[in-house]
């Protein structure tokens, strides 16, 4: 008796299961815009055709392997990029050697330290104590 009133937890899982499957066709408000159909492009670009007419996953599969014609515009865009950067920093390291050899050729001014002054002066005055002291006793 007492197994005839619990439920079996197999049973009781699958039921579960059951449950919280999504309903077809999903969430979606009758008329909505992804309910509708897919409106095909009318250009006659063959890449835009083949894009459309892939569906959702396949689309995103190849996104994101790195296939398929908006693929082949990113590995463009990508290599643009790439040469302008390297462009870019070449400029710059060029620049960069060109300031630094400018200031390496730039005529330096002497540039004259504190203890350098003392020694001028101290060196002065000792010639001028030597005059004085030799005319003084002459």
């Amino acid at each position: 008796m007492a197994n005839q009133n619990t439920p079996n937890k197999a049973t009781t899982g699958k039921k579960r299961q059951k449950g919280t499957r999504p309903q077809i066709g999903g969430s979606a408000v009758p008329g909505a815009r992804s309910t509708q159909p897919k409106q095909m492009p009318t250009s006659n670009n063959p890449q835009e055709q083949q894009l459309a007419s892939y569906n959702r996953e396949m689309r995103r599969r190849m996104e994101k392997i790195g296939a398929g014609p908006a693929a082949e515009e990113n590995r463009l865009e990508k290599m643009r990029e790439k040469r302008k950067r390297k462009l870019d920093l070449k400029k710059q390291r060029a620049a960069e050697e060109q300031e630094r050899l400018r200031r390496q050729l730039a005529p330096k001014r002497a540039r004259l330290d504190r203890k350098v002054y003392y020694f001028i002066f101290g060196t002065l005055l000792l010639i001028v104590l030597i005059i004085v002291l030799f005319l003084l006793f002459r």
